[in-house]
């Protein structure tokens, strides 16, 4: 189990020794999968609290897991939270080790776009994180181009350019 990353396994006794129980827990990668299947199941069946509950809850277990933060600010900010919204952001943003935190600037920057708020999603996105693959890294020179910051957006297609000479969402 340690070398694939899970946490270690806990051992549970009896006064008298008679038995014992072993908890195997779930690998942090399979928790933030799990979390982000069933929460898009709820949220898609109507039940959005209980989605965003299940997501934050997903997020005490793996707090570095930049994917479900970025859900959560996804399915806030459809609920109409911007502040519980920037709150998952700034978690995300203090925890040490975060892993995919573009996806949670991507997810607010969304938000404030949505709402007609192109400066705070303009100064958000100067400070995004790099993505490695090149499907986000469209999306996030999309998104600086929403928030009317032109300069950026070139400059992050300029990058990619190579990469996404076929791509016809890119190209548009």
């Amino acid at each position: 189990m340690d070398e694939n990353g899970s946490p270690a396994p806990r051992f549970d006794f009896d006064e008298g020794r008679t038995y014992f129980r072993v908890t195997l827990p779930a690998h942090p990668g399979y928790v933030v999968l799990h979390a982000l299947r069933e929460a898009a199941v709820l949220w898609h069946t109507g039940e959005q609290q209980r989605a965003i509950a299940m997501l934050r809850d997903a997020s005490t277990r793996v707090p570095e897991a930049g994917s479900v933060a970025a859900q959560e600010i996804e399915y806030l900010a459809d609920a109409g939270d911007l502040p519980a919204a920037r709150k998952v952001f700034s978690r995300l943003e203090q925890t040490e080790g975060a892993r995919d935190q573009h996806l949670a600037y991507m997810a607010l920057a969304r938000a404030y776009l949505d709402v007609d708020q192109r400066d705070e999603a303009a100064a958000l996105l100067s400070n995004a994180p790099r993505p490695s693959a090149t499907r986000s890294q469209v999306d996030l020179a999309i998104l600086h181009k929403r928030s009317r910051d032109l300069e950026s957006a070139h400059r992050q297609f300029s990058l990619i350019a190579a990469q996404i000479q076929t791509d016809a969402r890119a190209l548009q």
